[in-house]
Parts: C-alpha cells; sequence; structure tokens
C-alpha cells in the first residue's frame, strides 16, 4: 500500500476559538489497550475487552501568532502554579491541507501539552 502524502499539511492550534498558533511535522498515533475476559475452568481467553484509548500528538515546530500567548500554551510556565496546571481545559489542533481543498483532515481537542524544547534563533541581520 502506497503512503499518503499531503503537501504543505499543517495544525492550527487553538484555544475556544481563538486561533493561537500553527504546528508543523505533525505526528499522531493511537493506542488502545485491551484486557482479557477469563472465566474459571476455562483455559483460553473468552474474549477481550477495550480498557484505555490513548492519543499522542507532536510536532517538529510551533509557531506562535501572539507572543502574549505563550502563557496559555504551556501552563506551567512562568509564575503558574499546580492548580493552573490542573484546571488546564487545553487546546484543539486541527490539521489541515493548506494546498489541497484547506478541509479539516483530523481533529485533537482536549490538546494538553507535556513537554517542549525551546531553541531561539538569532537573527544577524
Amino acid at each position: 500500500m502506497a503512503n499518503q502524502v499531503i503537501s504543505g499539511a499543517r495544525a492550527i492550534l487553538k484555544i475556544g476559538d481563538e486561533e493561537i498558533g500553527y504546528a508543523t511535522g505533525v505526528q499522531a498515533s493511537e493506542q488502545i489497550d485491551y484486557q482479557p475476559i477469563e472465566q474459571l475452568g476455562e483455559v483460553d481467553v473468552i474474549t477481550y475487552e477495550p480498557t484505555a484509548r490513548r492519543i499522542t500528538m507532536s510536532c517538529s515546530m510551533l509557531r506562535i501568532l501572539d507572543v502574549s500567548q505563550l502563557k496559555n500554551l504551556f501552563p506551567a510556565s512562568g509564575p503558574n502554579t499546580t492548580a493552573d496546571v490542573l484546571d488546564f481545559e487545553g487546546m484543539t489542533a486541527e490539521v489541515i491541507n493548506l494546498h489541497g481543498d484547506k478541509t479539516t483532515l483530523y481533529k485533537f481537542e482536549g490538546v494538553k501539552p507535556t513537554s517542549r524544547t525551546t531553541r531561539m534563533l538569532v537573527d544577524n541581520s
């Protein structure tokens, strides 16, 4: 089977209905955990039932439209408290194809950042 290549795909990050930035190099995975259901006196497993569903998403670069939104992006940065982390409602990330018909290909709701790496680029102009 051929790989599907989406030219120009990027994710738009939103808090509520407000766009706060764009992500490129988006990767996503989905994992479903199953628990075997067993019965006394039976050697074989009767069935497997789903017990958890985990979806992860990462990106190689994130561009924030307004620097003041950084405090909303990662709740544990700056003067925020543990309560800010616990109360963080998350964001919505929509992966769209900018060079195609601009339809939403994937939508992730309740996105909460778990780690970040900061890289500062120097402009020598």
